[in-house]
């Protein structure tokens, strides 16, 4: 159980590394505002450049290690007897 807390914990930090939405909603509050098409066409582009990046490496690493700590906590559940094999599940 130790193992599966320690890699939740870095599935965690691989989480907000790879979060874009506080810079998303800052972009998406300066955008309606701006009257120049050239500042316009820069924060459309630095959004789709933070998109790019939520889909990257590190989301991908988020969701396998998110995975394999999920199963490693249901093992650990099923081998003890104080859980039901329908909660382990």
């Amino acid at each position: 159980m130790l193992i599966a807390v320690v890699l939740g914990l870095v599935v965690t930090a691989s989480y907000y590394a790879s979060a874009v939405a506080f810079e998303m909603l800052s972009l998406s509050r300066q955008f309606p505002n701006t009257v120049d098409e050239e500042l316009k066409s820069q924060l459309l582009t630095v959004g789709k450049m933070l998109l790019e990046k939520y889909k990257g490496t590190a989301f991908d690493v988020y969701s396998v290690l998110n995975a394999i700590t999920l199963l490693i906590i249901s093992i650990v559940m099923l081998r003890d007897k104080t859980f039901s094999k329908s909660t382990a599940v």
